[in-house]
């Protein structure tokens, strides 16, 4: 043990290694990272459970305030419902004895509660890999996932050898197919290499059975992510900011003069001109905003984007493109035609998928 000074006793901590037994290493450091993002996590410093426990024990605060190990407990409580009660009593227990001020720990489980409320239930989702091989070219890779971020045995790829948008759109309605299959879906993410990101995917024609070719985005949430990750500090801090309400940009100086200023901005309504939105997004990902609404065309202007957010945009914001898709399926004047959602949740990492750029074949 290296610190001579311990917040628990033998008993207490005892007690909470039993209880986080069966919580995988990785949702742990999730959630510590969640509750208290000022603290350098590094996986490689942290290889189990009881490491990361005396990690966090030896973080002493002020007299009165929540310690950083409680603050992770009571973060892992809000989001482990069958072991939501026995953490909360030991949590109560000893922050009564460490006589910690009245209404901190209520403060801290309202916090945790509220993170853990934003997220919402993992659901299944299609993740689509793409480069662009040039006109009519791509490299992708295509699967589907449960709601636990695991990877279903269904792969579709042309990594070798690019194909055209033809083939990779039959691939893809075999692929919401299954995912269709796995009952309420979070739709499909693609993701992208910068440069990109102003392809239309969700005005993709998908074959369907029995009708004509349908709008991708029509019929499923269609989101976009980077390939590479964001900076996970800024990244976890942002969207763990669950008051902020959208921060509007016009151009990139506009984004990098805000974006470096509020730390807490979450959400970039992107009002800009075309030529402007692929450095806008940089930005945007380089300062860790996981996500930005923005329209491909740069038409509608920021009250017209800003009527999409709405006030409670964490639940209701893709499910209410899909709509604005859904009413301009006809019409590509209408605003909902040419919408585009960067979503990146920092539940999942890219990096876990172990996949990196192709070099197709010449």
């Amino acid at each position: 043990r290296s610190s001579p000074v311990r917040l628990l006793g033998p008993g207490d901590h005892a007690r909470l290694g039993a209880l986080l037994a069966a919580v995988p290493l990785p949702e742990l450091l999730a959630a510590a990272r969640a509750a208290v993002p000022y603290l350098p996590l590094h996986a490689d410093r942290v290889p189990d459970t009881a490491a990361l426990l005396d990690h966090l024990e030896n973080r002493a605060a002020e007299p009165g305030l929540m310690p950083p190990l409680l603050q992770v407990v009571e973060e892992v409580a809000a989001l482990r419902a069958g072991l939501r009660e026995d953490l909360r009593e030991w949590s109560s227990r000893v922050a009564a004895r460490l006589r910690v001020r009245p209404g901190a720990l209520e403060q801290v489980r309202s916090d945790a509660t509220a993170r853990a409320d934003s997220r919402g239930a993992a659901l299944p989702v299609l993740r689509v890999w793409l480069w662009e091989r040039g006109r009519d070219a791509f490299s992708y890779v295509i699967r589907v996932y449960d709601g636990d971020d695991r990877p279903l045995p269904h792969t579709w790829s042309a990594v070798d050898t690019p194909r055209g948008h033809e083939e990779l759109c039959a691939e893809l309605a075999d692929a919401v197919r299954i995912l269709a299959d796995q009952g309420e879906n979070a739709g499909v993410e693609f993701l992208l290499e910068h440069g990109s990101f102003g392809l239309p995917f969700d005005r993709w024609p998908i074959p369907v059975p029995y009708l004509r070719p349908r709008l991708l985005g029509t019929d499923h949430v269609v989101v976009l992510r980077g390939q590479r990750q964001p900076s996970r500090g800024p990244w976890e801090r942002r969207w763990g900011s669950l008051g902020s309400a959208a921060s509007v940009v016009g151009d990139a100086d506009t984004a990098d003069e805000l974006l470096g200023e509020d730390l807490d901005a979450a959400l970039v309504v992107a009002a800009c001109a075309p030529a402007e939105i692929d450095l806008v997004v940089r930005l945007c990902r380089h300062y860790g905003v996981p996500v930005v609404l923005w329209h491909r065309q740069g038409e509608g202007g920021a009250t017209a984007l800003l009527e999409i957010v709405g006030p409670d945009w964490r639940r209701s914001l893709r499910e209410e493109v899909r709509r604005r898709r859904l009413k301009a399926r006809g019409d590509e004047r209408k605003l909902g035609a040419h919408l585009a959602l960067l979503w990146e949740d920092p539940r999942w990492d890219p990096r876990t998928a172990g996949l990196a750029e192709p070099v197709p074949l010449n």
